[in-house]
């Protein structure tokens, strides 16, 4: 009996391990769908249509995947104001975006790797990471 509640607290643990990080899991596999799958696939993801909206978009997702990784590392950690949390959240997005641009360009026949994708994600990366850093600074000040 003590070894399945041992075990059970276990499996809550793991729960509360994942629940974080959760959103940004799904996103990481939004971002993968939109990013490796045909022209075609990458339109219905399109919300708005002009030229280069696609880098908004991408902007967008990458901004919304690096909040939903310092909700993660906060709510985990308790903390933001460290050097090891500005690292991973910063460089955990960044390095997937440029895994993304490699596997569109040596996976897919119909799309390419492009650096203007590349410096929207950088750009949406940075802008949550530096909305994050002021709002912290914020509320650690009051």
């Amino acid at each position: 009996m003590n070894y399945f509640w041992g075990e059970l607290s276990e499996k809550n643990q793991m729960n509360e391990t994942i629940k974080p990080f959760l959103f940004f899991l799904i996103l990481l596999v939004v971002i993968a769908y939109g990013s490796l799958g045909s022209g075609d696939t990458a339109e219905k993801f399109q919300l708005l249509r002009f030229e280069h909206s696609d880098k908004l978009m991408h902007a967008f997702m990458y901004f919304l995947l690096t909040i939903s990784l310092i909700y993660g590392m906060v709510k985990k950690t308790g903390i933001f104001y460290y050097w090891k949390v500005y690292l991973v959240v910063v460089a955990t997005p960044i390095t997937y975006g440029v895994v993304m641009e490699i596997l569109q360009f040596v996976l897919t026949s119909d799309r390419q790797a492009e650096i203007g994708d590349f410096l929207a994600n950088l750009t949406g990366t940075g802008l949550a990471f530096f909305g994050a850093f002021f709002y912290y600074s914020f509320r650690k000040a009051h």
